[in-house]
């Protein structure tokens, strides 16, 4: 059923542009410097480097509970 393929899906690649989005941030993080310290160093860029991962792990969960709603029909 569409639906079914579309519950699975969509939660998926949100999923995964979000974790995607979490790697690349965290990475720039430590990579890029300001006044020799890595930016990920600074308070407001880890509580955005954390919502990120927060909002990452959301959607796991999200995405666990609609294929687990699909797989019992």
């Amino acid at each position: 059923c569409l639906a079914a393929g579309r519950a699975i899906s969509l939660p998926a690649l949100s999923r995964a542009t979000a974790e995607r989005a979490l790697w690349v941030a965290a990475t720039y993080a430590q990579v890029r410097t300001q006044f020799s310290l890595p930016i990920g160093r600074f308070e407001a860029v880890a509580d955005h480097v954390a919502h990120l991962a927060a909002t990452a792990l959301t959607l796991r969960a999200a995405q666990a509970l609609a294929v687990g709603a699909v797989d019992k029909g």
